[in-house]
């Protein structure tokens, strides 16, 4: 009934104010391919376009306020951008900015060992310290309190590496540990994020070190819990000790990555857009990253999707919605048709960046479009072009998602 719309290759160029110059009544957009622009109008416009955590070139919002972070690679994908935060900034609208100068470092993205200088890397879940795991830096020593908050490890670690382009650690953990993240290091594992040794030896080897020192720093660690229950960075608490004798051993090197922006648009408390002067901008809202001041200086895990929620919700709660919706672009419904045989040939033909197909179930899909789109980045996909990506797809995601794609065939039995 297009009550809901979606515009593909669409980018919204420009916020529109109303005739009396008060609210804020419409979107101007572009298809980036035709490169044609129209524009939306509707009584309420909601900003959730995500934080600024990507772009780090010079005309960057990230090089405006916190250049010392852009040498970092980043966590986030191509989308974030802060382009919703620009469009607010616009001399048409003057919007009001806050903390823009928080950005987050989380300290552990994984370096993966094939791309050492990939600009996008995977997090290394917190869940991995969680049950037990240790960071070693390149001297085979502990340096922090690996349970301790993201800015503080990541400023333990670049003190420890100073000036150095990317500062890399070793994570550590055993059989216990391995064994509680039962779904984190399979999948680690599979990525050649984590690298399986069956003994200490090996890892040091690895690492490159002596394994007298890194079997000295196990050791100590081990007698922890047996020696006053604290250690010189103030932890209290061992999880999945002993380390020695208690292999395998699963590692791998991570760095400090750009996370998380709390810098971003100014709200209310539900959600309604100030101008510079304090003023709530009528018909405007903001809701998860794009939002600034509702972190402080730093987020704590698990408060990102919380924020989103909670927002989300409040501007929803507060936008009055009309029962009629119009929209000035004519919206064309697909035709549905009928879903083709696929043979395993044939799939396997389709296996490029520019042509990728992927098997789920028994249905085929067509993720070219998609690639550069993926929150986790290209690389999943791009290894599972051509092939039957069921079991990986369901490690993470529930079919569900699958929902708003559309399906090219069938594969053939």
């Amino acid at each position: 009934n297009n009550r809901l719309v979606i515009f593909k290759k669409t980018e919204v160029i420009k916020l529109l104010r109303s005739s009396n110059g008060k609210n804020v009544s419409g979107v101007k957009c572009r298809n980036v391919e035709s490169m044609e622009e129209f524009e939306l109008q509707g009584d309420n416009i909601v900003i959730a376009t995500g934080g600024y955590g990507y772009d780090t070139s010079s005309g960057s919002l990230l090089n405006m306020h916190r250049s010392d972070l852009t040498k970092f690679a980043t966590t986030n994908g191509k989308f974030a951008t802060g382009d919703g935060i620009k469009l607010v900034q616009d001399d048409n609208i003057q919007g009001k900015t806050v903390d823009m100068s928080r950005v987050q470092l989380h300290p552990t993205g994984f370096i993966d060992m094939s791309d050492l200088k990939a600009k996008v890397k995977k997090l290394c879940a917190e869940l991995l310290r969680g049950v037990g795991g240790i960071l070693i830096d390149p001297t085979g020593k502990r340096f922090a309190n690996e349970l301790g908050t993201r800015d503080y490890l990541s400023s333990r670690m670049l003190q420890r590496q100073p000036g150095v382009e990317q500062p890399a650690f070793t994570l550590v953990l055993n059989r216990i540990a391995a064994e509680k993240a039962n779904v984190h290091v399979p999948m680690y594992l599979k990525r050649n994020l984590l690298v399986q040794f069956d003994n200490v030896e090996q890892v040091a080897d690895w690492m490159n070190i002596s394994s007298s020192v890194l079997k000295t720093t196990l050791k100590e660690y081990d007698d922890l819990p047996l020696v006053g229950g604290v250690d010189e960075f103030g932890k209290n608490n061992f999880p999945s000790v002993p380390f020695m004798d208690n292999g395998p051993y699963y590692v791998g090197k991570v760095t400090p990555v750009l996370h998380y922006c709390m810098g971003g648009i100014e709200i209310k408390e539900h959600g309604q857009v100030i101008d510079k002067n304090g003023n709530i901008i009528p018909g405007l809202y903001a809701a998860g990253e794009v939002t600034g001041g509702v972190h402080g200086k730093n987020r704590l895990g698990g408060n990102a999707l919380t924020e989103c929620v909670v927002f989300g919700r409040q501007v929803g709660m507060t936008i009055p919605l009309s029962k009629t919706v119009k929209l000035d672009k004519t919206v064309k419904s697909k035709t549905k048709t009928r879903i083709s045989t696929i043979s395993g040939g044939e799939l396997l033909n389709h296996s490029s960046r520019a042509d990728c197909w992927v098997q789920i179930q028994d249905l085929v899909y067509d993720l070219s479009n998609f690639i550069d789109e993926h929150p986790a980045g290209p690389e999943p996909i791009l290894e599972l072009c051509g092939m039957n990506g069921t079991e990986e797809f369901e490690e993470i995601h529930s079919i569900e998602l699958l929902k708003g794609f559309e399906v090219i065939g069938r594969i053939a039995p």
